[in-house]
């Protein structure tokens, strides 16, 4: 037992080192001064039961430091039960953006969301099209700063960018941040590493010629969510040099995150659910092993406490050296989103994060789960 949680203490640490030396090596993207010939941007914003936060993203959009002439938003309405859909309109009719508001046309569709994303992409004829979330808010550069990064990386086909939730407060929000933040990290890491697996649909952007050209969501457009890393994935494997992750402060997104445990249960049950659906062995090989080192990781912490071990220095010591190198990997993640004060909740997520981790990728394989208020399965 003891050699088998070093051997797997030994690939994960090397794992976490080569995805930190990676994000050690991703420069942020700072303004540029140079004048760059615009390209339109299409924002697509699909919504379901909104009204409390829709009209701040909107007006977000509406202080863009980017030429309005440029860019256009779609919101696409998935038949909310609340006033999503009349605050747009009547937001529209006031506002100077070049603002379009619709119904999704498809009001039974196993995936609303990416139903939504297709509807819009079928309707604009801008070059670039950026996805984000009805509860989420953007910097008065978002749209400046992606257009820019986009050009000056020759145009690249997908760009993931960071998430983060709002400013924690509460115990369960700031455990959540450290948490969110460990993925997105990953997330840019193995972009950059070649690899990319992860991302988030609250950031990103991609070519329309790209999205056509793997005919958008075909082949997972009965799997409810997923409209973020199925896309991904589809267009890195056409287009395998032309994904970039956009690291700025300014092209930051803020969203909201889990507001009680239910809706956090649900959410990572409906995130975890998608990894056997992936079609490439890398991604299949990654999530078997990050199950297989946590589920050991759990049984050493229990075998501890039961006293299994003859020499229990050795698991003490991969605990330890765990802790170290995800310290190290973590930090710089909390510094870029101005939270280093939740280094402690490192240490917090040591204890429980295995057993977390090893429950969701159980039940990610059992029933369904709820999502904006329906039951998907």
């Amino acid at each position: 037992m003891e050699f088998l949680v070093l051997l797997f203490s030994l690939f994960y640490v090397v794992f976490v080192l080569i995805i930190t030396y990676q994000n050690t090596q991703l420069k942020s993207f700072k303004d540029t001064n140079q004048k760059l010939h615009a390209v339109k941007i299409a924002v697509i914003i699909p919504v379901r039961n909104e009204a409390d936060n829709i009209l701040n993203l909107l007006q977000d959009f509406e202080n863009q430091s980017f030429d309005k002439s440029f860019f256009e938003i779609f919101v696409i309405d998935d038949f909310s039960t609340d006033q999503t859909f009349e605050l747009v309109e009547d937001f529209a009719q006031k506002s100077n953006l070049n603002l379009n508001v619709f119904k999704l046309n498809q009001k039974n569709t196993i995936s609303p969301k990416k139903s939504a994303i297709t509807q819009a992409v079928n309707l604009t004829n801008a070059e670039l099209i950026l996805t984000t979330d009805g509860d989420s808010r953007v910097s008065r550069k978002h749209l400046q700063t992606f257009h820019d990064f986009y050009l000056i990386t020759q145009k690249p086909k997908f760009i993931s960018a960071p998430v983060c939730f709002f400013s924690p407060k509460s115990f369960l929000e700031k455990i959540l941040f450290v948490e969110f933040s460990s993925l997105i990290a990953t997330g840019s890491a193995l972009i950059r590493f070649g690899k990319p697996s992860l991302c988030n649909g609250a950031n990103l952007a991609f070519q329309k010629a790209a999205f056509l050209a793997v005919n958008g969501y075909q082949d997972f457009d009965q799997v409810p969510s997923g409209d973020d890393e199925f896309l991904l994935k589809k267009i890195a494997q056409k287009y395998p040099d032309q994904i970039q992750f956009l690291k700025s402060k300014n092209a930051t997104v803020q969203t909201q995150p889990p507001d009680n445990l239910l809706s956090f249960y649900f959410q990572r049950k409906r995130w975890a659910s998608k990894w056997k659906l992936h079609k490439g062995i890398s991604v299949k090989i990654l999530a078997l092993f990050i199950f297989s080192f946590h589920l050991l990781n759990l049984g050493s912490g229990i075998g501890i406490v039961f006293g299994w071990f003859e020499n229990p220095v050795w698991i003490i010591g991969h605990f330890l050296l765990k802790f170290s190198v995800e310290c190290v990997f973590l930090m710089p993640s909390l510094i870029f989103f101005k939270q280093r004060k939740l280094f402690l909740y490192i240490i917090i997520l040591q204890f429980i994060y295995s057993l977390y981790a090893v429950f969701f990728g159980v039940l990610a394989n059992i029933g369904g789960y709820q999502w904006k208020d329906r039951r998907f399965h």
